[in-house]
């Protein structure tokens, strides 16, 4: 109110003539206001945990059943889906290649789907974990020299280098959730030729 008291006194010092017109209007604002305000916040508090309450029950369910449709996938399955973030592929020299993946932490190995891009692993944040709720493993990969992966890009060549150790890696962690024969890969363009680098 003191705030509004000095808008209205500036507007007044401003245009002497207009000081009544103005003060009052802004007199009976601040009235309101002040008044409303208790009510306002408590409502928004109130509105505000509701909906977080929502969101942890029903959130995760219904991201997953729009993002099957958005994609055309199938039902989502049920199980939870952990994101494992910072992973850190090492290569000879000391370099390595930046990952994360969506993981299914419950029921044993399951498919692993391996993407690998030069374009930020990040975009495909969204589709990893809708193909996740399809019930794969889903790991993405900077290439070499890109983006938070170390080294130097060379336009496909170091591609079958990286995907082995990529591979090996994996089977190295002895992940409760990865099966190393069960590897999936996707992707056109420059994802498939990391691609057919890894089986060449």
């Amino acid at each position: 109110r003191r705030e509004l008291g000095s808008m209205a006194a500036a507007a007044g010092a401003i245009a002497p003539m207009t000081t009544t017109m103005t003060a009052r209007p802004m007199k009976r604002w601040a009235t309101l206001a002040s008044r409303l305000q208790p009510k306002t916040l408590a409502l928004f508090a109130t509105s505000a945990s509701v909906l977080l309450a929502a969101v942890r029950r029903f959130g995760p369910v219904l991201l997953r059943r729009l993002l099957a449709s958005v994609f055309g996938f199938a039902q989502p399955l049920p199980g939870g889906i952990q994101r494992l973030g910072g992973l850190r592929v090492p290569l000879p020299g000391g370099e390595h290649l930046a990952t994360f993946a969506y993981v299914r932490p419950e029921g044993g190995p399951a498919p692993t789907f391996l993407v690998r891009t030069p374009y930020n692993k990040h975009v495909a944040e969204i589709l990893a974990y809708a193909v996740a709720t399809q019930g794969f493993n889903v790991v993405v990969q900077d290439c070499r020299g890109r983006y938070a992966s170390t080294g130097q890009f060379t336009f496909g060549a170091f591609e079958d280098e990286d995907g082995v150790a990529t591979m090996d890696w994996l089977s190295a962690q002895q992940f409760p959730w990865y099966d190393p024969d069960r590897v999936v890969m996707f992707g056109i363009s420059y994802l498939g030729i990391v691609q057919w680098a890894l089986v060449a």
